[in-house]
């Protein structure tokens, strides 16, 4: 329990000046350990674009930017900051506030007033858990990991397990709730998250998903009435400006739908979903060196970055730019050599442009991937019978 942290990087968002005098004594009193000191929220967001960099984060709940609970909900939405130890003070722990806890990983709220030794003891505790954590963190992060993976079904019924053996674990039901949701059972998911956030109203990653299931099952009231609460929440979290993004397009307002998508994308620099829809708005509107640009700011590696760059191929070739859409494929393929969609788009342009030969090649490749590819074999049959077909017939999206 008392074995002191070593190695280990603090980022403390400092805005009002008023925790480095007190908090670098104590922790550096801990062991050899990286501290960082961001007065403003510029300097701290710069500070968390360096992935893996800071195991332990320290915040103020009552002054952070957007609210506590989106300035929470922000940082967990970073796959970097996955497993970061949060720490945040704040005047008053309300129950709605610690049962955001298990939710969100936040290691403790500290109420103010504190003292340096309260500070040191509760890192020196989460420095012992992160060595060696409890078992449910381990499997209800291996059970997420699962649903991300798109093993669904896997992740269910590690979460089923979870609920038997920790019936009053919220991240367990939640989780349960969204591979419902996933798996298209979208009443006995919603049920679900309905408990949830009946126990911890505060959390607005399940009012955002709710609203996503509702809107899966034709219930635009329900949707609606939980994207209204998530807005409420935080009016700035990535997801609430993605939604009125959309909701501005289907109004025919494709420059609010602009404005609130950039703006989502700098709120949360990790979530995809902001950025593919922006290329999309920009690819409808023939702004292709403007699409090109973003994503290439997305960086490698991104979860949406392949999507991205699939779709501005395609557009790219829809407009007769052949040789960008070849490169844009290469990009692409240089990152996932063996996925079929890619390979097969790579094969359109190539026939396109005039190389049955590369067509043949990449097609070749898609069909040992996925030998289902129905449109893929077609497309190869006919590029061995000297054919090439229409740009039409080969819908290559």
């Amino acid at each position: 329990m008392n074995r002191p942290p070593t190695s280990e990087r603090f980022l403390v968002l400092d805005t009002h000046g008023v925790l480095r005098g007190m908090l670098r004594p104590a922790l550096e009193s801990l062991g050899p350990i990286r501290l960082r000191f961001a007065s403003q929220m510029s300097e701290w967001s710069q500070a968390l674009e360096e992935a893996g960099e800071h195991e332990f984060l320290i915040a103020d709940w009552d002054s952070a930017p957007g609210g506590g609970v989106g300035f929470v909900h922000g940082l967990r939405q970073r796959p970097s900051l996955a497993r970061a130890s949060l720490l945040l003070f704040t005047s008053t722990v309300t129950p709605e506030m610690e049962a955001l806890m298990p939710l969100y990983r936040i290691a403790a709220f500290i109420t103010k007033p504190f003292t340096v030794a309260q500070v040191a003891q509760i890192v020196t505790t989460e420095m012992a858990r992160r060595v060696e954590p409890p078992r449910l963190d381990l499997l209800l992060t291996r059970a997420w990991r699962l649903l991300e993976d798109g093993a669904a079904p896997k992740a269910l019924l590690v979460y089923q397990w979870l609920r038997t053996m920790h019936p009053d674990s919220l991240a367990a039901l939640y989780g349960a709730g969204a591979t419902l949701g996933a798996i298209g059972e979208l009443q006995a998911g919603l049920a679900l998250l309905e408990e949830v956030v009946f126990r911890s109203p505060l959390f607005l990653a399940a009012w955002n998903r709710m609203s996503d299931l509702a809107e899966s099952d034709g219930d635009e009231i329900r949707a609606r009435t939980f994207a209204d609460r998530a807005s409420a929440l935080a009016p700035q979290a990535s997801e609430v400006l993605l939604r009125q993004a959309r909701s501005a397009q289907r109004d025919g307002r494709q420059d609010d739908a602009e404005r609130l998508l950039r703006q989502a994308i700098k709120e949360s620099p990790e979530h995809w979903a902001p950025a593919f829809e922006l290329t999309e708005l920009l690819l409808g509107q023939d702004r292709l060196y403007e699409a090109a640009r973003l994503v290439d700011r997305v960086k490698p590696h991104h979860r949406g970055r392949i999507d991205l760059l699939n779709h501005l191929g395609v557009a790219l070739r829809r407009r007769g730019h052949l040789a960008a859409a070849r490169q844009t494929y290469a990009l692409a393929l240089a990152e996932e050599p063996d996925n079929p969609a890619l390979l097969y788009n790579a094969a359109v342009a190539h026939a396109l442009a005039g190389e049955p030969r590369r067509a043949l090649e990449d097609l070749s490749r898609a069909l040992r991937a996925a030998p289902q590819l129905e449109i893929a074999a077609r497309f190869k049959a006919a590029l061995e019978a000297g054919q090439t077909p229409t740009d039409a017939e080969l819908d290559p999206r």
